[in-house]
């Protein structure tokens, strides 16, 4: 079974190795209460309480980071490469990114795929 990455309170994205050791922390200027999604090409999106959407390497760098509004809620991703972003504004707000859809992953976002099959 593979790692995987976690938001928190304290404003970081972490990545968790499958020995349950922390590799990386990733600082936003928010709450992380969003499940982070991983992208082709390695990119993962996560939203942050300051209202930005980060895109992040592998490494944990980040690659960019843009304002989309207050209290980000959760995010997709579709075959295009736009980043959907709900917030709890009410508002649906998608940003182009280079990434083209999901990573081929078990579990690649929050219910595991794009139809949301996933229920743990």
């Amino acid at each position: 079974m593979g790692g995987g990455h976690v938001g928190s309170d304290d404003g970081y994205l972490y990545a968790i190795g499958s020995d349950g050791v922390i590799k990386w922390g990733f600082k936003t200027n928010g709450y992380v209460r969003s499940t982070p999604l991983l992208a082709s090409w390695g990119t993962i999106y996560v939203v942050s309480d300051d209202g930005c959407l980060y895109a992040l390497n592998t490494n944990g760098s980040q690659k960019w980071k843009i304002y989309v509004g207050d209290g980000p809620a959760s995010l997709t991703i579709d075959n295009n490469g736009t980043v959907y972003v709900g917030t709890s504004d009410g508002y649906l707000k998608g940003v182009y990114t280079l990434s083209s859809g999901l990573a081929w992953s078990d579990w690649p976002k929050f219910k595991k795929d794009l139809k949301n099959t996933g229920y743990k």
